[in-house]
C-alpha cells in the first residue's frame, strides 16, 4: 500500500462498528457492585458532545479526539478515533485526582 492510499483509512462501517462497541460497553458498564449501569444516556453532561463527535466520525475523512467532563461521575471521558487502520481507537475514563 503506498503511504496516504486510501485503503489506510477505515470505511464507513468500519468507524460505526468502532463507536458502536463504545456506545455498546458504555450502556453495559459493569458498576462496582457488579450491576449493569447504562452510561449512554442523554441527561448525562457528556453525551451530546460525545454524540455529535461520534456523528462527526463517521461521516468524516479525518481522525477525532477530545476530552470530556462527565460531571455526574466526576470523570473525564477522552477518547481517540483514528481513520488510519494501523491506529487503535482508545477510549477512557479517568477519575480526577
Amino acid at each position: 500500500m503506498l503511504k496516504g492510499d486510501k485503503r489506510e483509512n477505515r470505511t464507513v462501517e468500519e468507524k460505526i462498528r468502532v463507536v458502536s462497541e463504545i456506545i455498546n460497553k458504555l450502556k453495559n458498564h459493569i458498576g462496582k457492585s457488579g450491576e449493569i449501569v447504562d452510561l449512554y444516556k442523554s441527561e448525562y453532561s457528556y453525551y451530546d458532545k460525545l454524540k455529535k463527535d461520534f456523528n462527526e466520525y463517521v461521516r468524516s475523512e479525518y481522525s477525532i479526539s477530545g476530552k470530556v467532563r462527565f460531571e455526574e461521575i466526576g470523570c473525564n471521558i477522552e477518547y481517540n478515533l483514528p481513520i488510519k487502520r494501523r491506529h487503535e481507537p482508545i477510549f477512557v475514563i479517568k477519575k480526577r485526582n
